[in-house]
C-alpha cells in the first residue's frame, strides 16, 4: 500500500484516471490514449493493466501479441517520460502481476522507481491539498481530497455487476472522497452518501462519495469469443475545487 501526498495553490485541479491500456495486445489503442491525454490538461492516475502481457494459460492469446514484453515496456517507459510531470501515481493490475508470479519481477514497479513515480501493486491513496490564492499553511487554510485507487477485482463484465467492486472497496478502506477502479472495462460513475460522526464538533453529517470505473483502451478477442459487449471508449475528468467545502465535478467524454 502506498500514500502519495500533493499540495497545489490553484482554483481547481483536474485529474484524469486511465487504466486497462493493455499495450501489446493486437487491439490496444495506445496511440489514441496518448492523443487524448495530449488534448486534455490535468494530472494523471494510471490504474493498472498497462501491459497486456499474455502468457501461456492466460485468457489473452500469447500468439496474437503485437509486441513482446520488451517492446511493451519500452512503450510504457516512453509514456511515463512523456507525461511524467502530470502523473500522480501508478497502480499495478492483474496483467502486471503475471510477470511477478512467473519470475518474481514487477517491471512496472522498476520503471516507476527509476522515474520516481509513486507505485503500488495493490492500494494507493492520493492525498491532495488545495488552496486558492494563499499559502498552504494550517488546516483551516486548505481543502483536502483523498482518492483511493485500486485496479479492481471481480465484479464481472456486465454493468449490473461491475460496480459491485466499489462495495468491496468500501469495506476495505474508509475516509476517502473518491474511489477509482478499472479491471471490468465497463465505464461507470456513481455517487452515494453515508453518515459520518464528526467527533470534533460532536455532530453527525452526511458525506458524499464518488465511485468511478474507467474504460479500457482495447477490444479483446477473447471477450468477443465469449459474447461479451465491446468496451465503450471515453475518458473521465475529475475536477476538484479549492472552495471552503468540498466540490467535485466529474466530466465524461
Amino acid at each position: 500500500m502506498e500514500v502519495a501526498t500533493y499540495e497545489y495553490k490553484k482554483d481547481f485541479i483536474d485529474i484524469i484516471p486511465v487504466g486497462d491500456l493493455h499495450i501489446g495486445s493486437e487491439n490496444s489503442d495506445i496511440h489514441d490514449v496518448i492523443k487524448a491525454l495530449e488534448k486534455e490538461e490535468g494530472k494523471i492516475i494510471f490504474l493498472g493493466d498497462l501491459i497486456d502481457n499474455a502468457i501461456v494459460n492466460s485468457l489473452g492469446d500469447v500468439y496474437s501479441q503485437k509486441d513482446n514484453p520488451q517492446g511493451t515496456l519500452k512503450q510504457i517507459s516512453s509514456l511515463f517520460d512523456k507525461f511524467k510531470d502530470r502523473i500522480l501515481g501508478v497502480v499495478g493490475g492483474n496483467h502486471e502481476r503475471r510477470t511477478w508470479r512467473k519470475v518474481g519481477v514487477d517491471p512496472i514497479a522498476l520503471l516507476c522507481q527509476e522515474k520516481n513515480i509513486p507505485y503500488t501493486d495493490d492500494l494507493m491513496v492520493i492525498d491532495i491539498n488545495l488552496k486558492n490564492g494563499k499559502k498552504l499553511v494550517g488546516q483551516k487554510n486548505r481543502i483536502n481530497y483523498k482518492i483511493a485507487c485500486h485496479h479492481g477485482s471481480s465484479g464481472g463484465r456486465f454493468p449490473e455487476r461491475s460496480m459491485r467492486q466499489h462495495r468491496y472497496f468500501f469495506d476495505v478502506i474508509s475516509g476517502v472522497d473518491i474511489y477509482l477502479t478499472g479491471h471490468t472495462h465497463i465505464p461507470e460513475m456513481h455517487k452515494f452518501s453515508i453518515f459520518e460522526y464528526d467527533s470534533k464538533n460532536k455532530k453527525i453529517r452526511k458525506k458524499d462519495i464518488v465511485g468511478i470505473t474507467v474504460p479500457s483502451w482495447t477490444d479483446e478477442k477473447y471477450a468477443v469469443q465469449k459474447l461479451l459487449a465491446p468496451t465503450a471508449r471515453g475518458m473521465f475528468k475529475i475536477r476538484l475545487f479549492a472552495n471552503k467545502t468540498q466540490k467535485i465535478e466529474v466530466l465524461a467524454r
